[in-house]
């Protein structure tokens, strides 16, 4: 019976041992889906052209993301679609609305992580620029943005 009980006690303790840094990696994980809110400013051949929001989804994991969701200025309605990964992004941005529809505009930028992190809510600060082709996203002007993302 001694025997039977340490040999519990011991496939017991080794069971524990290897779930233990399973549960950890779990608890640790960032959630694989941010919905954010962006709220941001935009340049044109240096001049203020006024707000723009953007409502946006990232799904992904491990500094990878996919990029989906819609944005509103002044000009109009668009969808807006890209990546992100190394806190570095690439968006293309199609007017859906307004005075631009149809057009594409292509956005790049970098963002750090701002003040205000919890589990389940990021606030990163935004920077970059915008162009009309995707081989030159700086011949428009700038951008900046914050967003306030909560996991999805």
């Amino acid at each position: 019976m001694e025997t039977m009980t340490k040999k519990t006690l011991i496939l017991g303790a080794a069971a524990f041992a290897l779930l233990l840094p399973l549960g950890s990696r779990l608890s640790a994980k960032t959630p694989d889906i941010w919905n954010c809110d962006f709220t941001g400013t935009w340049t044109e051949d240096g001049k203020n052209m006024g707000p723009f929001t953007w409502k946006i989804k990232w799904d992904g994991e491990d500094d990878k993301w996919k990029v989906t969701g819609t944005s509103k200025d002044d000009l109009g309605t668009a969808t807006t679609t890209g990546t992100c990964g190394a806190k570095n992004c690439s968006f293309k941005q199609t007017y859906t609305s307004g005075e631009l529809k149809n057009s594409i505009y292509y956005w790049s930028g970098t963002y750090i992580d701002a003040d205000g992190k919890t589990e389940d809510t990021l606030i990163e600060t935004f920077k970059g620029t915008w162009g009309d082709a995707p081989a030159d996203r700086k011949n428009g002007g700038n951008w900046q943005a914050k967003a306030v993302c909560k996991a999805g």
